[in-house]
This record gives structure tokens, C-alpha cells and sequence, in this order.
């Protein structure tokens, strides 16, 4: 049984029907049961065929002179296959075009075709479009009428006009239209461990694995005939049957051949890897440490920075990888460092030699989204593997430890100045005792130890002063205000409760030390016979006092410790002030309603309901 399609079409405008008939190429297609196939009917419905369906059996009873253009052969059939079509055409009409097509993946195929005799073999999975075995067709056809003689015309035509092209570092080859090699350089062919001689006559799918040849047919031709040019990655195959990765270039030519350059990537692609391995190293070592990590190239391009380092200098929302490190200290970091250009000194020096640099210390100044810090830098070249002639740089958080150490200072000062007066007093009078036995003296002795001991009180209050409260228990700020005005020398001032219902949760012990130095501070600077008050506000409770107050530009510095504009300690109010943060509230100076200091304390949760007074 026949069909004969593609001729019934009507003519474009302005060609007559016995033109397209004249023109169209004949093709007899051999499907497995004779009848219409999906490829066969798809291309009878293209204008340029003339497509007759046949079994193979008719097909070879209707080859014969000048009736047949292409013989076009489904793989598989009804009885026996293609490849034994292929055999029969090849006995009786060796010089017919003949395509072999096959809508599975058969392995080696292909090579098994085209070394039988086929002209072209053509993979073509269900519901692709009919266009690559169209112009394979055309392809077949053009060359067996324009005969072998202009081929090779072609190919030593080409085989001079690209022979400057043999010292090229690329493999550059040009296919004609049956996809063989009429030029290869010499480049093209060492990828593939032949001589380009060798290669000339080869078909490109012979220097590719089968899997390739088929991604190849299916995925890149059909791009490349459409666009006119492809580029992306293929996998090439050596003599041995050793692959390599390549990088691969496309173009079609007026006369359907093709230009095809190729780039050995293979090390490429391991260097790449090896980089991946090293950074997934890098971010494994260092990627959640809290030490900070610079590691610049040989050229000091940042390469690589952890989250630590971002963090410290605030660059989470910079792009800095791939930035020049000179550039990224003279734009950015030193404009968010205390000394500024002390560190960008002491950077570009390490630079210019590429040497090792002492440890110094960094000072990050606090702005939006960005904590006061201070680092501990260390610097030094890296001397192998992938970032040789680079540098590695480290910053160590050590701002707990600067805390730490302004304690002691603290102490230091209080220890050596504030408690040796006392001391020295004490001394001086037990020496009057001992010399003259006056006892009246005791009472210095006794007041200078007094001192010492409110300033050790002080300083284990410092030493506490930074832990957080989590012990916490209701109590009324009556309670705990009038526990400690009992603590303390009141001489003649009064003390007054405007609100001894409110209870709120707290530290007992700390609150009471905070209440302590707060009426001392009141009697110290307002007199003895000042007036004290506690009253409530809407978050929180206010010590207010009738004394001379504290100067608005003065309030500022009056939490800092060694702060004092009188005979006091100047650790008072700094001890209040580590204590009410402790908690989790808010400390500020204001003028009370006698024009004394008024001391408010906010965000303070009260656990039973009260009334807000006046201050």
C-alpha cells in the first residue's frame, strides 16, 4: 500500500503547480506497516517533498531511474529493520541518497549506518518538529545532483583558504553538507589524538560517543539550524575512547556546511572544582567562626570574607569579593574605625612588602546596625596552594576583653587613689594613739574606715554591675526604699513614699544598692537636710531630691565612671546606672519639681496596679 502526499498542496502565489512539482524532492518512505507515520505525514506536508509511503517490500519495486530522489527508512519495521533496507538499496541503487531515522535511542546505530552505506542517520524522538530530517534530506539530495566533483572542488577550495588557520591554538574544522571534514587544523585534531590528514573524510559523528551524538541531534542542530549559530559545551571522544570537556562553536554556511571551533575546558573545569573544593573548605574552617577572615589574592583582591567580618564591619549589604583591598580600606573600612588613618597605614605597609604584620588593635565605632567593637588584628602573606602571593587577614573580637580590662583600670584607680587617702588617714592616726594614747582620734579611724568600706561595697557593686538580673522577686518599692534609706547616713534630710502601693519585680539586693547610692548622692551634693522622694510614673518609678541638681550638660557624663563634681567617689551614679541596665531599663537625668535631680527609670513592668504621682 501507498500514499503519496505533499504534490496536492496548493502553489505560493506566482508558481504554478507543475513548478512546485518539478521542483519538490521525491521521497519514498519506508514505515513499518506501509501506512502514514507521524514523520512521514509531517513531511508530506511540507511543499518542497513529494512523499510516497510505502512498506519495505514496495519500496524496493519502486526504486528505479530518475523516479526517486531519497530513500527514507524507518529503523524499525514489521519485518526485519532499516539496516536490512539499507543493504538491498545498496545492491541495486548504490548512488540514492538514503536516511536512516529512528524515533528511539538505539546504541551505535548510528556508527552502524552510516558504515553500511547510509548517507545520513537521523534520531528523531516523537513530537519533534520535522525540520532537522527535512534539511538532512535537502542535504542528501543537493549533493548527489550536484555530483562529487563540486565537493571536492569545496573542499580544496577551503583547504587553502583556511590553511593560515593551522597555528591557531583553537581546533578549528569545517564540515560540509553530509557533515564530514574537509578542514581540520592541526589544534582540532590533537584534542582528538589524530593527525589532521586522518580526520578529513570523517564524520563529526565519529569523534563524538553515541549519547552525545543523540543530545547533539536533538537538542543542538535543530537550535543551530533555526538560529544559525550555537555555542555552548560538548563532550569530545579521543582515539583511546578518553573523553574531554570542550567548549564548542557553531555556524552554518551559504551552502550547508558548517564551521566548528572547539577549546579544551577539561583543566579548566577542574581548576574550577578545585576552587569550589577549596572555598567549601575555607567556609567549612572558617564560615560560622566569630574570628573574622580577609583572604585576598596575589593581586589583594578580597576573595573571600566570612560572615564574622561583615558582621564586625557592617559590609553585609556591600559587595566587596573580587574588590581591590587598598580600595575597599580607602573608601570604606577606615571611615568606620576610631583612627582612621592609623589603620590605613598600617595596612598599605603590609601591602607594599607583603609581609607579616604585628598584632594592633581596631577600634569600630557604633553606627545603625553596626556594634561598637574591638579587634585584634593579625596579618600575614600566604606563601601556597590556590591564593599563593596573597594575604590572609584576621580580627579577633576582643571587645569583652577591652571591658575587662576597663574594670581593672577602674579598680586600679580606686585602689591606688580613692583608698589610699582613707588608709593614709587611718595610719596617721593610729600613730598619734600609739604615740600619745589619745582615743579622741579613734573616731577619724573609725570614719576613714567607714569609706574604705562603702568603697569596696562600691567596687564589688562595679564588678556585678554588668551581669543581667535573673533572680527577681516582687517587692514594693516602699520596702526596698525604705530598707535602704535605713542603710544610709540621713543626718536631717526626710524621706518620703509617694506610692507604697506599687510593686514591681526585681533584684532585691542590686535594687537596694541602686536606692543606696542614690539618696548618698542626694545628701553628698543637696545637703543634709535635703528632701527625698520615690513616686511612680506610667513605665517605671522616679528618686527625686530638693538639692542643687545636675546641669543639663553635665547630665551626660554623670553615669561615667570617676565622674564627680564633689567629695564623692564618682563610682555612685555609674553603679546605679549598670544596675538599672542590668534589669533592662532606662536610666535619665532630669529637674525634679523642688529643682533638685530627679532620677527616672523607665520600661519597668509593675505587677500590681498604682496610681502615677506628681514629681
Amino acid at each position: 500500500m501507498a500514499d503519496q502526499r505533499g504534490l496536492s498542496k496548493e502553489p505560493s502565489s506566482g508558481v504554478t503547480s507543475a513548478e512546485v512539482e518539478r521542483r519538490a524532492i521525491r521521497v519514498l518512505f519506508v514505515t513499518g506497516s506501509g501506512d502514514d507515520s507521524e514523520m512521514a505525514t509531517a513531511l508530506g506536508n511540507h511543499h518542497q517533498f513529494c512523499v510516497t509511503t510505502v512498506s519495505a517490500d514496495d519500496g524496493l519495486d519502486r526504486v528505479g531511474a530518475n523516479t526517486v530522489d531519497c530513500f527514507v527508512s524507518e529503523y524499525r519495521l514489521d519485518h526485519g529493520d532499516g539496516l536490512e533496507v539499507l543493504a538491498s538499496i545498496k545492491r541495486t541503487s548504490p548512488a540514492l541518497p538514503f536516511i536512516l531515522v529512528s524515533d528511539q535511542t538505539v546504541e551505535g546505530l548510528a556508527e552502524k549506518a552510516l558504515s553500511a552505506g547510509a548517507t545520513d542517520y537521523v534520531h528523531h524522538p516523537s513530537g519533534d518538529g520535522i525540520g532537522l530530517l527535512a534539511h538532512r534530506i535537502r542535504a542528501a539530495v543537493d549533493h548527489q545532483r550536484n555530483g562529487r566533483t563540486g565537493r571536492l572542488s569545496r573542499q580544496n577550495e577551503f583547504h587553502r583558504i583556511y590553511r593560515a588557520l593551522e597555528t591557531a591554538q583553537e581546533g578549528i574544522a569545517l564540515l560540509d553538507d553530509d557533515g564530514e571534514f574537509i578542514y581540520v587544523n592541526q589544534a582540532y585534531a590533537d584534542l582528538h589524538d589524530y593527525d589532521s590528514d586522518e580526520m578529513l573524510g570523517m564524520t563529526w559523528m565519529q569523534k563524538y560517543a553515541d549519547h552525545e551524538v543523540e543530545r547533539v541531534q536533538d537538542d543542538v542542530l535543530p537550535l543551530l539550524y533555526e538560529e544559525g549559530t550555537w555555542s555552548g559545551k560538548t563532550e569530545g571522544l579521543r582515539r583511546d575512547g578518553s573523553t574531554f570537556l570542550e567548549n564548542h562553536s557553531l555556524s552554518t554556511t551559504a551552502d550547508g556546511g558548517l564551521v566548528c571551533t572547539i577549546r579544551d575546558i577539561t583543566e579548566r573545569k577542574e581548576r574550577k572544582e578545585l576552587v569550589e573544593y577549596y572555598r567549601s573548605v575555607v567556609e567549612d574552617v572558617f564560615g560560622e567562626s566569630e574570628v573574622g577572615v580577609f583572604i585576598l589574592d596575589s593581586s589583594f583582591d578580597i576573595a573571600w570574607i566570612n560572615q564574622a567580618t561583615e558582621r564586625y564591619f557592617g559590609l553585609e549589604d556591600i559587595a566587596v569579593e573580587g574588590r581591590g583591598m587598598t580600595e575597599l580600606v580607602g573608601e570604606v573600612l577606615k571611615y568606620r574605625l576610631a583612627e582612621p588613618e592609623t589603620f590605613a597605614e598600617q595596612t598599605s605597609d603590609a601591602y607594599e612588602g607583603n609581609e607579616s604584620v604585628g598584632e594592633f588593635q581596631v577600634h569600630v565605632l557604633p553606627d545603625k546596625g553596626r556594634d561598637e567593637r574591638y579587634l585584634q588584628h593579625r596579618s600575614q602573606p600566604i606563601e601556597s596552594g590556590k591564593y599563593a602571593g596573597g594575604r590572609l587577614e584576621l580580627y579577633f573580637d576582643i571587645t569583652e576583653r577591652k571591658e575587662r580590662e576597663e574594670k581593672l583600670e577602674q579598680f586600679a584607680d580606686i585602689v591606688s587613689h580613692d583608698l589610699r587617702n582613707p588608709l593614709g588617714i587611718a595610719q596617721m592616726y593610729l600613730g598619734e594613739v600609739r604615740r600619745n594614747g589619745v582615743e579622741g582620734n579613734l573616731d577619724e579611724v573609725e570614719q576613714a574606715h567607714d569609706r574604705m568600706e562603702t568603697m569596696i561595697q562600691n567596687l564589688l557593686s562595679i564588678a556585678r554591675g554588668g551581669q543581667p538580673c535573673n533572680d527577681r522577686t516582687p517587692i514594693s518599692l516602699e520596702t526596698v526604699g525604705t530598707r535602704a534609706w535605713g542603710q544610709t547616713e540621713t543626718a536631717d534630710a526626710t524621706f518620703q513614699i509617694e506610692d507604697g502601693e506599687a510593686v514591681i519585680s526585681a533584684d532585691e539586693d542590686r535594687l537596694q544598692a541602686a536606692f543606696e547610692n542614690l539618696f548618698r548622692n542626694a545628701i553628698e551634693h543637696g545637703g543634709t537636710d535635703v528632701r527625698v522622694r520615690i513616686g511612680t510614673l506610667e513605665d517605671g518609678f522616679y528618686v527625686a531630691d530638693s538639692g542643687s541638681g545636675i546641669d543639663p550638660e553635665h547630665r551626660a557624663d554623670a553615669f561615667e565612671r570617676g565622674y564627680s563634681n564633689g567629695n564623692g567617689t564618682g563610682f555612685g551614679l555609674a553603679i546605679v546606672h549598670e544596675i538599672i541596665d542590668a534589669h533592662g531599663w532606662n536610666l535619665t537625668i532630669t529637674e525634679s519639681s523642688d529643682g533638685g535631680a530627679r532620677f527616672e527609670v523607665g520600661g519597668v513592668e509593675f505587677d500590681a496596679a498604682h496610681a502615677r504621682t506628681d514629681g
